[in-house]
């Protein structure tokens, strides 16, 4: 039986909060942080039959966010949805305390929450290509997009972690500089978050914590890609 039939089962107004931390697909939010995780794709779609083709601009990821940091960061909402939910069912004694069983359930929607929160925010990649814009995701909501014409090339660096607790915030890790034309004023400096990078003086800094393992080879595709596609552009503006 599943998750959300269970809960209609058991508390019918609970299925309502408890569908909207599922996907698309039925997935939960646990099944897709795990397909994440694992590699897979996020979203699948079906077309009708009989519906015509849809066109979708070139959406391309050049550097995926830790993955592997936002799984263990879901461990914690996941046991507590779990004892929300072993409340909320009068399983652990509860079952003649009403306010109890309310908190439980209350409890478990808000674990599923933050479960489907960690869940988008690992299936965001901290890089991507589309349309000759390089897509920046060092903020939260849409991503920065920087004119491909203007991004130069790709450098390894060093920096704070910015992990959290004390100690781990001080040591260092390799960090992604991303290097623009110094004649695009207006990409001089760009808010982002603190925690995930930094962008001043026409370098955007991404945070090696909070992105997949840095190393030369990935910097070398990186600019290898970089030189392809500007090619591209070069040859199609020729063509035009």
């Amino acid at each position: 039986m599943g998750l959300l039939q269970f809960s209609r089962q058991i508390y019918p107004p609970f299925s309502s909060l408890l569908s909207f931390c599922y996907d698309r697909n039925g997935r939960s939010a646990c099944n897709v942080l795990a397909s994440i995780v694992a590699g897979q794709t996020l979203w699948q779609t079906t077309a009708h039959p009989l519906s015509p083709p849809t066109i979708v601009p070139m959406f391309e990821v050049w550097l995926n966010a830790n993955r592997r940091i936002l799984a263990l960061g879901a461990v914690l909402p996941a046991a507590l949805a779990c004892l929300g939910m072993a409340i909320g069912a009068g399983w652990l004694g509860f079952a003649g305390l009403t306010a109890a069983r309310w908190l439980g359930w209350g409890l478990a929607a808000a674990s599923l929450l933050a479960l489907a929160s960690l869940a988008w925010q690992a299936q965001r990649p901290r890089l991507a290509y589309q349309s000759g814009k390089l897509l920046v995701y060092l903020r939260s909501g849409a991503p920065i997009r920087v004119p491909l014409e203007i991004v130069e090339g790709f450098l390894l660096g060093q920096g704070p972690s910015f992990l959290p607790g004390k100690r781990q915030a001080e040591t260092e890790a390799s960090t992604l500089v991303i290097r623009l034309a110094e004649r695009a004023e207006e990409w001089a400096q760009v808010e982002v978050k603190p925690m995930l990078g930094y962008w001043c003086g026409h370098y955007i800094t991404i945070r090696g914590a909070w992105c997949e393992p840095l190393s030369v080879d990935l910097v070398n595709r990186l600019n290898a890609r970089l030189d392809e596609v500007k090619r591209q552009l070069r040859d199609a503006q020729v063509a035009s």
